[in-house]
């Protein structure tokens, strides 16, 4: 008997190529007369913001664009961009970007309805009492998933610190596959592998159930096949659609059911080496999963089998080693090197790592207990000296 679950999940999502053509709609269904729009500078170089602020002129919107955000958003980035939306007033705010754009929007839709500063809700643990602005959010990446997620994720005090409430749901999300075929190979690669290892901790974690478990698997199926036919050509789209699906999907898995201790380790290597969070989960993520496999057996053979890994007749030990050794090989195929002294990490800093990740509070949901030794160990197994 299953104990008592909750999934709550009031985003519409709009899915497949071409679906960026219904941003007109959204914004009259809103009846929004300005927008803001949040995105970085590589989108702004690519033409996107600017395809994206006629397609809001054409729904007779007003428009105004902040395109600052940097891959780990932090608190300055957002008083920024808080500023300049104060300033122009919007009735509807347009993410456009991966996980940072509408990680970033999450908080400025809600700072502009609510009192109070960043740090009370993010630091202090101040609820927000009032709707946010309503959020459309414009995928360009499979990776984050933010825009399906009731989660922001802003850097501050060298700390990557979530913050989570119901009122973060974005009121419609724009997954359109065609935007990501123009993503160069190593950001497919890591976003890629930050999609596994949303859907993997998802399965393996204390709150996984029946819901989240189907979608976890499946975005992981999804994943092993078709990220590396993306990695390779990013204009398959068929593999590009796979991948927003199961970005999606993973997205979804992981913000109802929680993380564990790939994502927590991950936070001081963004936070403090600047470590994009997609490469940093990609290099963490076979090195966790080993740690994660010997606790949770019983998953082995659903999880083998969405993998294509064969198990039969070699019991927990060898079946965590065949699935862990899947996803190594994986992640290397990808050309991602799984070295931490390439991003300046010292020797001296992994013990002081291994104590915050510890302290992360996602990690409680992970289902083999992780202290700062282990997770120092984990790091130190990926160190090596750079001569």
């Amino acid at each position: 008997m299953q104990p008592n679950l909750s999934f709550y999940f009031p985003t519409r999502v709009r899915f497949g190529a071409g679906v960026l053509a219904q941003l007109p709609d959204e914004l009259r269904g809103l009846g929004a007369a300005r927008a803001f729009v949040l995105s970085d500078p590589g989108l702004v170089q690519v033409g996107l913001v600017g395809r994206i602020e006629a397609l809001v002129r054409g729904a007779g919107v007003e428009v105004q664009s902040f395109s600052e955000i940097e891959t780990n958003p932090t608190a300055a980035t957002v008083a920024r961009a808080l500023e300049a939306a104060k300033a122009f007033r919007p009735e509807a705010i347009v993410a456009v970007g991966g996980g940072s754009p509408t990680d970033v929007g999450k908080v400025v839709a809600f700072l502009l309805t609510n009192p109070g500063s960043l740090a009370e809700y993010q630091w202090e643990g101040r609820k927000i009492g009032i709707a946010p602005v309503p959020l459309v959010a414009v995928s360009t990446t499979s990776g984050t998933g933010s825009e399906v997620t009731r989660t922001s994720v802003i850097l501050d005090r060298n700390t990557k610190k979530g913050i989570v409430s119901d009122h973060l749901f974005a009121r419609t999300a724009l997954v359109d596959p065609e935007l990501t075929v123009s993503l160069p190979p190593k950001l497919t690669a890591a976003t890629g592998l930050d999609v596994l290892a949303h859907a993997l901790e998802a399965y393996v974690g204390k709150g996984l159930h029946p819901l989240t478990e189907t979608w976890a698997l499946r975005a992981v199926e999804l994943t092993m096949t078709a990220l590396p036919k993306a990695y390779a050509d990013g204009k398959d789209l068929g593999a590009r659609t796979d991948m927003a699906l199961a970005s999606s999907m993973a997205g979804v898995a992981m913000d109802q059911s929680g993380l564990g201790i790939i994502h927590s380790m991950a936070s001081p290597l963004s936070g403090l080496f600047g470590v994009h969070h997609g490469l940093a989960n990609a290099v963490l993520l076979a090195a966790g999963m080993r740690f994660n496999l010997p606790a949770v057996p019983e998953r082995h053979a659903r999880l083998a089998r969405a993998m294509d890994v064969g198990i039969e007749g070699l019991g927990p030990e060898g079946s965590s080693e065949a699935i862990a050794g899947r996803i190594d090989s994986l992640v290397r195929g990808l050309g991602i090197d799984t070295n931490l002294a390439q991003f300046g990490v010292k020797e001296g800093d992994l013990e002081p790592m291994g104590r915050e990740a510890a302290a992360m509070f996602l990690i409680r949901n992970n289902p083999r207990t992780a202290g700062p030794e282990d997770c120092a160990a984990i790091f130190r197994s990926l160190w090596r000296r750079v001569s």
